[in-house]
């Protein structure tokens, strides 16, 4: 199909009509143009929340509420020539080959608020040869007046409690790369803001892990908003590095964080004033504070989960949590058990094994495992190119309804990647490693790609640890757990033994709603959503959208997620600031 032929049948034959019936407020004309298996995904330009809707019947119950589309009054729908997606473009289906698919990057704007949009549609012919929605995402770019600066901007920095002028609006709890990514795009909007972080040194929630630690992402995946990694910076970023990025990124971005303050437990909130009554502990000065929003962003790997396990004060050895692994080399020529088959269960059992250790790795449940190398050129290089603005890349990936992506993975992109390091898989399954595509969720072979949005974990991206299994260097007890330790090893769930000198618990972190009950209480905490996984709709819980509870807001995932979402969450709140916010 000809370039100019793609551009008059999304123009003329699709967009202009979903254009004029979107502005009328017509929802059945609106609906009638999706595929009865159409989706149509919304973040904030139908609703300050987070929605995906399948097929016209529901797309037409969501249209008809007053408060979406006769309210907002979305307009002037164009084909964005500048994008650097390109133009529209049609090619078939990864599915059906006889498939014809066609595509293209719009811009819009919203009536009420004044505000700009952005988004992405997918045509495919229906049962009658009309091309129809098969794929809409739409999403909030901007709040007219009020758009996101850049460039350098002056904050409060680590300046005394003392110069504090008024109470920050938005306090984020952490400054891991979660926290600064946030607390970065909330000052683009104007947005008086705060971060505490318990460390005494931006960066040192990396510095502090074992030595071995790398990005298991590419360098291009992982940037951060408005600030380049080092021209010579490695595909694969060593935790050193990261941790002086994070460093660097809060004092070149000017960004307002005070170092070495804890948040204490006990915060209330008032909900006649709309404010929280906080304090913070700050090299031993006790601070009150009363921001409108509270954000935790305290990350994935913040507090250690050890399991209790019976016996363990009869253990003559050594135990420790991952998070609190150093020096490989003390264990030369000892037991060591590593209890876990997660990234840092893998790191370490690797790390111990090149130090001379006789190392043996536990594994509870199946575990998705790839090369990494395959995940970069299958995965990274392909979804965030480094030829291409990595903001372009996060919303062509967000373009697509997470369901239809969970199904692309299990039906298509997981057995491809299966076949591609088949003879990795064969030699770990031989090994007696348990693997795992993530199928107990009943929605197939889902793989990292639906790992990461169900789980956040459960997979492992190779750097060598897999051929010492395969080669037998790590041996592997899998499908049994720890029963109870004895002076010289650990016991199994089998009735085995294992002779031990150390054991290390990569048994991972508790979750963020766990911490939440320790900062908050179980009154407020009950009031919010679980976090992570996918709600009903198909969108990821609890994080970076209304939690249940005012003023409360959980944040937390990978790059892409506190990058693109994060702008997301900075959007809601300034709505509220400027008073334009109506749900």
């Amino acid at each position: 199909m000809e370039r100019s032929h793609v551009v008059s049948l999304i123009r003329e034959k699709w967009l202009s009509l979903f254009s004029s019936h979107c502005f009328t407020g017509s929802p059945e004309l609106v609906a009638s143009l999706f595929l009865s298996s159409g989706w149509w995904r919304d973040h904030l330009c139908l609703s300050w929340d987070f929605h995906t809707k399948e097929g016209p019947d529901q797309i037409l119950a969501f249209l008809s509420d007053r408060k979406r589309l006769s309210a907002r009054k979305l307009r002037n729908f164009q084909i964005d020539r500048l994008s650097a997606l390109g133009p529209p473009k049609c090619s078939r289906s990864p599915g059906d080959p006889e498939e014809i698919i066609v595509e293209a990057s719009i811009i819009f704007d919203i009536t009420k608020p004044v505000a700009r949009g952005r988004g992405y549609v997918r045509l495919k012919k229906d049962a009658r040869n009309v091309w129809k929605a098969f794929t809409l995402y739409t999403v909030l770019l901007d709040l007219v007046g009020h758009e996101e600066r850049t460039g350098r901007l002056h904050g409060l920095k680590d300046i005394p409690p003392s110069s504090l002028s008024k109470d920050p609006s938005v306090l984020i709890v952490g400054g891991g790369q979660t926290g600064l990514i946030l607390a970065a795009r909330m000052k683009a909007l104007r947005l008086n803001v705060l971060v505490v972080e318990k460390n005494e040194v931006v960066g040192d929630n990396w510095r502090k892990r074992y030595e071995s630690l790398k990005l298991h992402t590419t360098a291009t995946y992982a940037s951060f908003p408005y600030q380049k990694f080092p021209e010579d910076a490695p595909t694969f970023l060593p935790k050193a590095q990261v941790a002086d990025f994070l460093e660097s990124y809060s004092v070149e971005q000017d960004l307002p964080i005070w170092t070495s303050a804890e948040f204490l437990p006990g915060a209330t909130y008032d909900s006649s004033e709309r404010l929280w009554s906080v304090t913070i502990s700050k090299k031993g000065e006790l601070i009150n504070l009363r921001p409108k929003h509270l954000v935790l962003a305290i990350g994935p790997a913040a507090v250690p989960f050890v399991p209790d396990f019976e016996g363990v004060d009869k253990f003559s050895g050594t135990t420790y949590h991952s998070s609190m692994h150093k020096d490989p080399g003390n264990w030369c020529g000892k037991n060591a058990v590593v209890l876990g088959a997660s990234v840092s269960g893998h790191d370490i059992a690797l790390s111990l094994q090149k130090a001379g250790a006789d190392v043996l790795m536990v594994q509870r449940s199946p575990m998705c495992v790839l090369r990494l190398s395959t995940v970069k050129e299958q995965f990274f290089d392909r979804v965030w190119p480094p030829d291409r603005p990595v903001t372009d890349s996060d919303f062509l990936y967000a373009s697509t309804p997470l369901k239809v992506l969970m199904h692309i993975a299990a039906t298509q992109y997981t057995p491809f990647l299966a076949r591609y390091d088949k003879d990795m898989l064969e030699g770990l399954a031989s090994a007696g490693f348990l693997v795992g595509w993530g199928e107990e969720g009943g929605l197939g072979p889902i793989g990292q790609t639906g790992l990461i949005l169900t789980k956040f974990g459960h997979f492992y991206r190779d750097v060598g640890n897999a051929q010492m299994i395969i080669d037998g260097k790590v041996k592997i007890k899998a499908g049994v757990v720890i029963d109870e330790f004895e002076s010289e090893g650990v016991r199994f769930s089998d009735g085995t033994f294992a002779q031990a000198d150390v054991v290390v618990f990569a048994t991972g972190y508790h979750s963020m709603r766990t911490i939440a009950r320790q900062l908050l209480g179980d009154e407020i905490v009950d009031q919010t959503s679980e976090i992570w996984n996918l709600d009903a709709e198909g969108e990821l819980r609890g994080v970076y959208r209304p939690t249940g509870h005012p003023g409360l807001w959980y944040a937390s995932g990978a790059f892409d997620h506190v990058r693109y979402l994060g702008r997301l969450l900075a959007l809601q709140l300034l709505a509220m600031e400027i008073g334009v916010y109506d749900e």
